[in-house]
């Protein structure tokens, strides 16, 4: 098994619920999601983000793989807020560190964070700090960060997954991580993608928000490990 076979290895087992133990007292995924969703109910009220529209209800055929009894299988567009971006014209943007950071697409994303090439003194699509940034177009798309910077505004080639303190943003960027050859089977197009649609209907397995961080940590404990393994 390669270094590459073995991280694989380790993300579909986390997604699977058989990385970490499940424990009674942190509650269910059910519960998570009530919580989740009542909150997006009160933000659609206070105008805060906007109602998408109602998603399809999961058949049985689409499941992938068994899970805990604690998790549940959700749309992805049943518990995040996206946003999709919108690119400016050049006399909007500039070199000059004027106004905030414009993130273009994949080459403005490293493993290490958003680099910052371009600003904005007119954003109109605004992403934040602890947002998953998702290239949903073009060269590199699938790639995913979390956004380091206190805000930014991102172009077409770019969603984000808004911050949400009832989910572990890491672990969503985790699991897209884990389904990444399934995102770039989904492209579409002479311009290869993934399109805002793809994305909400995408199947997520929830774990309580608890088990979530643990598994989290035990990715971030373990994946050091297999980049060793490569040199």
């Amino acid at each position: 098994m390669t270094p590459q076979e073995l991280k694989n290895s380790i993300l579909q087992l986390a997604i699977q619920g058989k990385l970490v133990e499940q424990r009674p007292k942190e509650g269910t995924a059910e519960e998570l999601y009530q919580q989740i969703q009542a909150e997006k109910q009160r933000l659609i009220k206070e105008g805060k983000i906007k109602g998408e529209k109602s998603l399809p209800e999961i058949t049985e055929d689409e499941i992938p793989f068994d899970i805990p009894e604690s998790w549940k299988w959700v749309r992805l567009g049943e518990i995040i807020s996206l946003l999709s971006g919108t690119d400016l014209k050049p006399e909007e943007y500039n070199d000059a560190q004027k106004g905030i950071p414009y993130i273009t697409g994949a080459s403005s994303l490293s493993s290490n964070g958003v680099l910052i090439n371009r600003w904005t003194e007119t954003p109109r699509v605004i992403a934040h700090y602890g947002d998953v940034l998702l290239v949903c177009k073009g060269s590199g798309y699938g790639k995913t960060v979390i956004c380091d910077i206190e805000q930014a505004h991102i172009a077409r080639q770019i969603m984000a997954i808004k911050h949400s303190e009832n989910i572990c943003m890491k672990y969503i960027k985790l699991y897209l991580e884990a389904n990444l050859t399934t995102i770039k089977a989904s492209g579409q197009g002479v311009i290869p993608g993934i399109d805002r649609g793809s994305v909400l209907n995408m199947l997520f397995p929830l774990p309580p928000l608890a088990e979530q961080k643990r598994i989290v940590a035990k990715i971030e404990e373990l994946l050091p490990l297999c980049e060793k393994l490569k040199k």
